[in-house]
C-alpha cells in the first residue's frame, strides 16, 4: 500500500494523502487513496503522472491485435468526481467532520472545486483546510509508453505495478489537484500458499495473510532494490533485458533523484467485516489517537447505509520532506476466521444429544 506519485521531471508536493485500506477475505487490498497534489513549478504544465504501486496487477492475457489492451487481475479505476458526492461511502471520514465542500469556479481556475477541513496532524484541536480542483479528466494506462510484456511480467515477479495518469486537462503552474483512486489489487504472492496449505488452514477455520504499508520513498527504493535482485539472479535472457529496460526507465524519468514533499499523509485501517488484525507495528510515523479507534456516523444523515460506529486504525505523518524521516512502514497481519468453523461445537452438540437420546430410547424397549 502506500503510492509513489511523480511528475516526471516536475516537482510536485503532496498536500494531503488520505487512505482508506480494507482487507478482503481472499487476502487482497481494496485501497481508496485520495491525494491533493501541488504543481510546484513556476512555468511548467503537467500532463502526466507516474504511479507506482508495491502490489502486482498480473497479465490475465494479452491483445491478439495490435493496439489492443492488456487483461490484468485487479483493478485500479479513477473515481476522482466521487469525492464531490456527500452520499460515496469513501467520503464517510470527511462527512463526518462536517466539512465536505464543492467549490464553483472562481478567476484563478476554470474548474469545479472541493474544500476539506480536517483535524491537523499536528494539533487535534485546529482543523487544517485543504483546496484544490476538481476536473477528473483522467486516463489511467498500465506501464509506460512502449511498455512491452515482459517487462510487465518482470514487474509482476517482484510484486510491483507502474501505471501511467494522462490528463486530458493539465494541472497550471501553482495548481492544486484532487485525485481519487481505487486499487483493487490480487493476493500479494507473498500470501498465495500452496494449495494443501489453504486446506489445512480451512480446516482449521483459520487463514493468516501479512501485509506491509510503506511510505512513497520506501516505495521508491524498494522497486529499484527488487528489479536489481531480479535482473542479477534472473537465469534467461528476456528477464534480465526487461529488468534492465525497467531501471532505465525510471531513472529517465528522474525517479530515483526526485524526493518528494509530503505535507499531510494519513492512513485508515478498516478491519471490515472479515479479519482481526494482530502483530501491528508502525516505524516513522505517528498513531492517532487509540488504536483503533471507534467512529461515530450516528449525526451522519447523507451518506445512506453506512454503519452507526466504525472502528479505524490510524496513523499521521505531519509535514515531512525528502529525508530518511519520510520513510516510514507499517506491519500488520490478520486473520479470517471461517464462519462453519464457529457452528462445529453446536453441530458437535447436537450429535451428542441425538446418540445420547438414540441410546436413552433403545434402553426403554
Amino acid at each position: 500500500m502506500c503510492l509513489w506519485v511523480q511528475a516526471p521531471h516536475i516537482p510536485v508536493r503532496y498536500i494531503l494523502c488520505s487512505e482508506r485500506i480494507v482487507p478482503r477475505a481472499d487476502g487482497g487490498l481494496t485501497v481508496v487513496a485520495d491525494i491533493l497534489l501541488e504543481n510546484k513549478s513556476p512555468s511548467e504544465f503537467v500532463t502526466d503522472l507516474l504511479l507506482i504501486y508495491p502490489h502486482a496487477f498480473p497479465l490475465v492475457a494479452v491483445p491478439t491485435h495490435e493496439g489492443g489492451q492488456w487483461h490484468l487481475g485487479g483493478a485500479f479505476k479513477d473515481r476522482s468526481l466521487s469525492l464531490r458526492d456527500r452520499q460515496d461511502e469513501d467520503n464517510r471520514l470527511y462527512v463526518a467532520s462536517g466539512w465536505l465542500t464543492p467549490t464553483n469556479p472562481v478567476e484563478t481556475s476554470d474548474h469545479i472545486g472541493l474544500n476539506i477541513k480536517l483535524p491537523d496532524p499536528n494539533n487535534a484541536d485546529q482543523y487544517a483546510e485543504y483546496d484544490g480542483t476538481l476536473p477528473a479528466n483522467n486516463e489511467l494506462r498500465p506501464g509506460w509508453d512502449g511498455m512491452e510484456e515482459s517487462q510487465w511480467r518482470a514487474l509482476t515477479a517482484i510484486d510491483y505495478a507502474i501505471w501511467r495518469c494522462h490528463l486530458d486537462i493539465s494541472m497550471k503552474p501553482g495548481e492544486q489537484r484532487w485525485f481519487r483512486w481505487e486499487l483493487t489489487s490480487v493476493p500479494s504472492k507473498f500470501n498465495c500458499r500452496s494449495r494443501w496449505v489453504r486446506i489445512l488452514q480451512w480446516i482449521a477455520g483459520r487463514r493468516k495473510f501479512d501485509h506491509t504499508i510503506s511510505g512513497p520513498l520506501n516505495v521508491r527504493d524498494g522497486i529499484f532494490a527488487r528489479l536489481q535482485v531480479l535482473r542479477s539472479h534472473a537465469r534467461d535472457e528476456t528477464t534480465v533485458g526487461a529488468s534492465s529496460k525497467l531501471i532505465k526507465l525510471l531513472t529517465d524519468l528522474g525517479t530515483y533523484d526526485y524526493c518528494p514533499e509530503v505535507a499531510d499523509w494519513r492512513i485508515n485501517l478498516s478491519p471490515g467485516l472479515y479479519p482481526r488484525i494482530n502483530n501491528l507495528t508502525q516505524q516513522g510515523i505517528t498513531i492517532a489517537g487509540h488504536q483503533p479507534n471507534v467512529l461515530s456516523y450516528e449525526h451522519v444523515q447523507d451518506c445512506p447505509g453506512l454503519p452507526l460506529r466504525e472502528k479505524l486504525y490510524q496513523w499521521k505523518t505531519g509535514e515531512v520532506h525528502g529525508t530518511p524521516e519520510a520513510r516510514f512502514s507499517i506491519y500488520f497481519d490478520w486473520v479470517l476466521h471461517s464462519s462453519w468453523h464457529t457452528l462445529l461445537p453446536w453441530a458437535a452438540l447436537l450429535m451428542s444429544a441425538a446418540s445420547l437420546a438414540a441410546a436413552i430410547i433403545a434402553l426403554l424397549k
